[in-house]
């Protein structure tokens, strides 16, 4: 496994904890402050959702794949494989086009 694969996988478990820390923390001030129990579970709910989906979308942003770049691909950057260069047109070369006669 890859370090960048172990780092967002990372990133995830620490988000989801930190979601569920804090939706018991509000549950427990909601229930604490004399509202029902379904408020509470309501309240609780509402923050582990926001706090996680939050989360989740830093962490994709932090840890996403960099852009591909023109130099990146390994056939272009290598300068030991050598690319076939293809004729030009006869007219497009530098000494102008051949006379081909026909022969019968």
């Amino acid at each position: 496994m890859s370090t960048r694969q172990t780092s967002r996988i990372t990133a995830v478990v620490i988000v989801v904890l930190l979601a569920v820390i804090a939706a018991l923390g509000a549950g427990i001030v909601t229930a604490h402050l004399g509202a029902s129990t379904l408020a509470s579970v309501k309240a609780g709910g509402a923050v582990f959702v926001g706090i996680a989906g939050l989360g989740t979308a830093i962490a994709t942003f932090l840890f996403s794949p960099p852009p591909p770049s023109s130099s990146s691909s390994s056939f272009a950057a290598d300068p030991a494989v050598s690319r076939p260069q293809a004729s030009p047109h006869p007219s497009c070369r530098a000494d102008g086009p051949r006379e081909e006669t026909m022969t019968a």
